[in-house]
């Protein structure tokens, strides 16, 4: 920091006021007494008021030089560019919303664990069980619909609509029969609805029996057995259990 003028001065008036009254006083004291035993010359004296002045005005210089620090707002202030740029910090902004899922698809019959159906049971309820196992092991149905049968009696078909559709037949208080119209069900031996005659014929072969056009039977273990009907050249419903 560069000194400023009034201090610079002070300090020099202060020095040579110093050295003039150290010297006008040594000079003051050398001098001869006259008869009357005063001092003789001036010059001494002089010496000594000139340091006094220097003294004097050194003082004045300092104290005027701090009064003008002391008091801010008689000072001047001239902004630089530096005063006038401000960094601005980056403005937070706020985080991405969370993208929203689509809503899922209802997955169709086919997009299931697959049930397992044969001659004598549909997953777990077998033919010849009780009906409580129905609805224990599939839910409420969408429908009971009751028919009555060839001889008179009255069947009951739990009927489901929902991602697979199937009905399972009650007669006396126990399952009968069922049938299946979607994907979601696959026989022991791998066929499922939806599945091409081609492979149909390949899983059976003879044991498969013509019962007409478009419709196929296997035989199974105490009088049951299991149909096969096609639409298109494609399995569209599969039926098991006793199926008089």
């Amino acid at each position: 920091m560069t000194p400023k003028p009034l201090v610079v001065l002070a300090y020099v008036a202060w020095l040579l006021g110093v050295v003039a009254l150290a010297g006008g006083i040594f000079w003051f004291l050398r001098a001869d007494l006259d008869e009357e035993g005063r001092r003789r010359g001036t010059a001494p004296v002089a010496v000594i008021t000139l340091a006094a002045l220097l003294l004097l005005f050194g003082t004045a210089a300092f104290f005027a030089r701090s009064g003008e620090v002391a008091d801010p707002e008689s000072a001047s202030y001239s902004p630089t560019n530096d005063d006038l740029t401000t960094t601005l910090s980056p403005i937070p902004t706020a985080p991405p919303a969370p993208a929203q899922a689509s809503p899922t698809a209802d997955p169709g019959g086919d997009q299931l664990p697959p049930v397992e159906i044969g001659f004598e049971e549909i997953g777990s309820v077998a033919i010849g069980g009780s009906k409580s196992k129905i609805e224990a092991t599939f839910g409420k149905p969408s429908a009971v619909v009751e028919t009555v049968a060839d001889d008179g009696k009255p069947v009951e078909a739990y009927t489901y609509e929902g991602k697979r559709q199937f009905m399972i037949y009650v007669r006396d208080s126990k399952v009968r029969s069922y049938a299946v119209l979607s994907p979601g069900f696959v026989t022991f031996s791998g066929v499922a609805v939806g599945d091409s005659y081609d492979k149909v014929d390949t899983t059976y072969g003879a044991k498969l029996k013509t019962i007409s056009d478009d419709v196929y039977s296997l035989s199974g273990p105490q009088s049951t057995s299991m149909r096969l009907h096609f639409e298109s050249g494609k399995v569209s419903r599969i039926e098991g259990g006793h199926l008089g």
